[in-house]
Order: C-alpha cells, then sequence, then structure tokens
C-alpha cells in the first residue's frame, strides 16, 4: 500500500502580498468648472478620477487675495516706485496684476494706468516700426532707444514682421511714450533672452524711477529681481502672498508702507 507524498500548501509570495500589486481604489474629487463640460472633457479627466460641476463665473475674490490686495492699494495709493510679482507658472500672478490694476484705475479715475500684455496680438501690424510709435519723432527714438529699438535695419520693418521679442519691446515703449500713470506690464520678459532682459530691466527702472512713475510687473523669472531692484516683491505661492518691502512717499520722506513680511 503506498502513499502518496502530500503537496506542500501554496503561499502567495511576498509580491503578491505587496501593496504594489493591490488594485487601486477610485479616488473621484470634484472640480467645478466653468463651462458645461462634453462628452470628450469627461473621457478625457475620466482616468484621472476626476468629477466635472458647474458653477457660474463670479469674480469674487479669495480672502488671501484681498488681504494682499488691501497692502498694496494702501501702498501704491500716493507711492512711486517698482512693484515685482513673482512666482511659478499658475500661482495667481496674473490675476492679481489684473485686479491691482483695475483698483487702482477706479480709486484714481483722472490718472490713467497703462496695462501691457507683453503675448498679447498688436493693432496696424501693417504699419512700420517707425510709423507705429506715438508721438514726436525725437521722443519716439529715444524711447525705442531704451528698449533696444532704435535700429536702423527695424524701423522700416512692420510690426507683423518683428519676432516676439521685439513686438514685447515695443509694446512697453508705446506705453512709456502714451501714458503718464502707473504702467503694469503681464508677463515681463518671458520672451527675451537674457541679455536683452538684463538692458530692458536697467533701462526701464531708470526711465521710471526718473520719471517718478509706478512700475508693477509680474514675472516668472527670478534673475529679473536682481536687475530691477524693486521696492516691494509679492511672491506668490499657493494662493498665499509674501510681501516685502517698502515704497516710498510722492508728497514725504516716509515709507507709504513699513518694512514687512506678510503671509496673506
Amino acid at each position: 500500500m503506498s502513499h502518496k507524498p502530500k503537496r506542500p500548501r501554496r503561499t502567495p509570495c511576498a509580491a503578491a502580498r505587496s501593496p504594489r500589486n493591490r488594485k487601486p481604489r477610485p479616488l473621484v474629487r470634484t472640480v467645478r468648472v466653468t463651462t458645461r463640460p462634453t462628452k470628450r472633457l469627461l473621457q478625457a479627466v475620466a482616468p484621472f478620477g476626476l468629477a466635472l460641476t458647474r458653477r457660474e463665473r463670479t469674480r469674487r475674490v479669495s480672502q488671501h487675495t484681498a488681504i494682499a490686495m488691501r497692502y498694496l492699494l494702501r501702498a501704491c495709493r500716493s507711492s512711486t516706485g517698482i512693484i515685482a510679482i513673482t512666482g511659478p507658472s499658475g500661482s495667481g500672478k496674473s490675476m492679481l496684476l489684473r485686479t491691482l490694476a483695475r483698483l487702482l484705475q477706479a480709486l484714481r479715475p483722472r490718472v490713467r494706468c497703462t496695462v501691457v500684455r507683453s503675448i498679447a496680438p498688436l493693432a496696424q501690424s501693417h504699419r512700420t516700426l517707425a510709423d507705429a510709435m506715438p508721438g514726436s519723432l525725437p521722443i519716439a527714438l529715444a524711447t525705442l532707444a531704451k528698449c533696444g529699438l532704435a535700429d536702423a535695419v527695424l524701423l522700416p520693418r512692420r510690426l507683423c514682421e518683428l519676432s516676439d521679442g521685439e513686438r514685447a519691446r515695443f509694446t512697453i515703449a508705446r506705453a512709456l511714450v502714451c501714458g503718464t500713470g502707473p504702467l503694469v506690464i503681464d508677463e515681463f520678459a518671458s520672451v527675451l533672452d537674457r541679455i536683452t532682459a538684463r538692458v530692458l530691466c536697467i533701462s526701464l527702472a531708470t526711465s521710471m524711477r526718473r520719471q517718478r512713475r509706478l512700475l508693477i510687473v509680474a514675472t516668472a523669472h527670478h534673475d529679473v529681481l536682481a536687475w530691477l531692484s524693486p521696492d516691494l516683491i509679492v511672491t506668490c505661492h499657493r494662493n498665499q502672498f509674501h510681501i516685502k518691502g517698502e515704497l516710498h512717499d510722492r508728497r514725504s520722506s516716509r515709507s507709504a508702507a513699513p518694512r514687512t513680511r506678510c503671509a496673506a
């Protein structure tokens, strides 16, 4: 009579018991959007475990932005200098810049606040660089020289023939001639090489301080801060704003805002 040996009981291997091999549970996170979700959009976000809900478009500002905006408005009410808003992409720089420009225009309606978007398309692109520049010819050439555009090769070119960096510098030069109030520039020096950006920063900062005008820029490049030497630096990170520096009042030698660092 023969006895068959018992087969050893199979135990699951360590790899099978590891949590890496377990099937992950679907995590659903609700994201509120302002448009009606289409079928293509739902198929695109389905692998990420997202659920979309529609919300109405409102102009409500978060509490963190409101605190930082109140501080900046108090500093910019009767001040001159340079304010730099920096931070990574998506941190809220452009939103803070647009809201600040709108409130500055409402606060001082007699003084025009010029807003420059470096990547925006130019109007009347068929005109040449010399003809599209407003003001008298000596002032126009002097302003173009500040932005590095007073070149005999560039003057007869049409605006549509300029590169992105040359268009960005032209919009800044035109804003210097047209406006006399605060100058607000979004995506400052983002399409320029670093040598051209350094020359533009030094020339623009010198010109704005000499004219006693307020300059507000938003940029993601930290090297611009060393070239501009701003009086007030606003760092945006995850909907938080850290403000450091001071602005000087036009009417008195005392600062309009104390040197501090606040997290809004």
